[in-house]
């Protein structure tokens, strides 16, 4: 607890703690708000039936890159699984 046991000391040694409480406090209420944003994100994703691991991963691999304007496209409900090289170049065979 408090080294000393002066009045003064212990007054600051409560001030201390109450704000050490008042920063995990906040700290604690933006790890809920960012636990509940992700939160949401995986359900969307379920209920849009996409794979909730396949979905984030993608669009943490994409966002850095994305332009603002196009940020929509990786809602849940937009969303589309990417395509495969392997058959991305299937495909392009397929149509030519």
């Amino acid at each position: 607890m408090c080294p000393s046991t002066t009045t003064r000391s212990k007054t600051r040694c409560a001030q201390s703690l109450s704000e050490e409480k008042a920063g995990c406090l906040c700290a604690q209420q933006q790890a809920g708000e960012r636990s509940a944003v992700l939160l949401s994100l995986i359900e969307s994703a379920k209920l849009n039936r996409h794979d909730p691991s396949a979905y984030l991963k993608d669009v943490f691999d994409r966002l850095p890159t994305l332009k603002q304007r196009n940020l929509a496209q990786l809602l849940p409900h937009r969303w589309q699984a990417p395509i495969p090289p392997a058959v991305a170049s299937i495909v392009k065979l397929v149509a030519a």
